[in-house]
């Protein structure tokens, strides 16, 4: 009876013994679950370059939850440590690239460390909208020896006249009645494309519609070239030029109130060899005025008092016509012929009433005035022009 009993004593000790040595001696445990990983390389699909700080994460293929993850290192290599056994997917991604996803990553006892080899990452293209880049002018532009206006830049011009474009320029001035100074002179000489023109000062501007100009030049400190002896500068009006054959035209409208209306019309009609111009322009512009005063005079125990109403009226109109003819000699050669015809009309016109009279009192005096004054300028030019462009920008031969 002890003998069998000792041998169940034995027998308990020795299951105990083999229970407690059983995991050391090679058996599974959670902490060789926690030694698995999984190594990859990520490369550049289209140039076979390995990416450095390529993003890796693994996530859980039971529930997609993530599990962690890590970078690439300068050779584009990356090992993810500390994984448990199960299934497993792995992404891959860096900006400006696809993501990639490498599925079905068994990770168990016989394979506890999976190389996924080369993953390759695709740069991601995304259709953009297209993109328009306009620039425009200034609408002055300072250079070394002139001011230049753009006139397409001059919205208040539109419909008007040169004089209308230099209403907002430096070192110009224009008055109530459209007359214009440089630097506080009206003693200024008006180019047309770098040719006198047959009218002078503000005349010659308020001629010009501001829809045929390209620009306006206004040199104050002009060269010996342009004999500027005594003025106090130079207003170059540059016109437009078309460059594409066959037949183009401009036909501008307008009217304001207080009776002001203008305008005008320009075609061309270019071939390989020649561009014939024709155009007109008609305005007639009425400013309207008037005044009232009253006065009173005091001398010893008179008194005397005046009192005055009138008004004053200027009216401008004109109408221009203009033709000529260009032949492209060669592609450096311009041969022109122009003329020019016109008249411009200047009339002021205005009535007053005046009544006098003295207190004590003494006759009364009324009287009425009327006045008229018109000044009419007729006007014509011909114009023959050569012109050479040599090889060297800005040097060329004008005549």
């Amino acid at each position: 009876m002890k003998r069998a009993y000792y041998i169940l004593i034995i027998s308990l000790l020795v299951a105990a013994f083999l229970l407690t040595i059983l995991p050391a001696s090679g058996g599974i445990t959670s902490e060789d679950k926690k030694t698995a990983r999984i190594t990859g390389v990520v490369v550049d699909e289209g140039s076979g370059t390995r990416m450095e700080f390529a993003n890796i994460a693994v996530y859980s293929k039971s529930d997609s939850s993530l599990v962690t993850g890590g970078i690439t290192n300068d050779d584009g290599y990356f090992e993810i440590t500390g994984l448990g056994y199960g299934e497993y997917y792995v992404e891959a991604h860096f900006l400006g690239f696809r993501k990639k996803n490498i599925e079905n990553i068994v990770v168990n006892e016989d394979f506890p460390a999976p190389d996924l080899g080369r993953i390759s990452l695709a740069p991601s293209a995304v259709e953009l909208g297209s993109v328009d880049v306009v620039a425009d002018k200034a609408q002055v532009e300072f250079k070394l020896d002139k001011k230049v206006v753009n006139v397409s830049q001059v919205i208040s011009a539109i419909g008007g006249t040169a004089v209308d474009v230099l209403e907002n320029t430096p070192s110009v001035q224009v008055d109530i009645e459209g007359n214009v100074s440089v630097r506080g002179s009206s003693n200024f000489t008006v180019l047309i494309d770098g040719r006198p023109s047959v009218l002078s000062g503000s005349d010659a501007l308020r001629q010009i519609p501001s829809s045929a100009l390209e620009s306006i030049e206004i040199i104050t400190n002009p060269s010996a070239k342009y004999e500027p002896d005594g003025m106090a500068g130079i207003i170059n009006l540059v016109t437009k030029k078309n460059s594409m054959n066959g037949l183009s035209g401009i036909i501008n409208a307008s009217a304001g109130t207080g009776d002001k209306y203008r305008g005008d019309f320009t075609l061309n009609y270019r071939t390989e060899k020649f561009n014939f111009l024709l155009g007109a322009d008609w305005r007639d512009e009425t400013n309207y005025g008037s005044m009232s005063s009253s006065r009173e005079t005091f001398s010893n125990d008179t008194i005397r008092y005046l009192f005055m109403d009138g008004s004053r009226n200027f009216n401008r109109s004109g109408h221009n016509l203009k033709g000529g003819v260009e032949w492209f000699a060669s592609d450096k050669t311009t041969i022109s012929l122009s003329a020019e015809t016109g008249e411009s009309v200047n009339n002021q016109y205005g009535s007053g009433e005046t009544r006098s009279y003295t207190v004590p009192g003494s006759q009364e005096i009324f009287s009425v005035t009327d006045g008229e004054s018109e000044r009419i300028n007729d006007f014509y030019s011909i114009n023959f022009n050569f012109q050479h462009n040599f090889n060297t920008e800005g040097h060329k031969l004008e005549g």
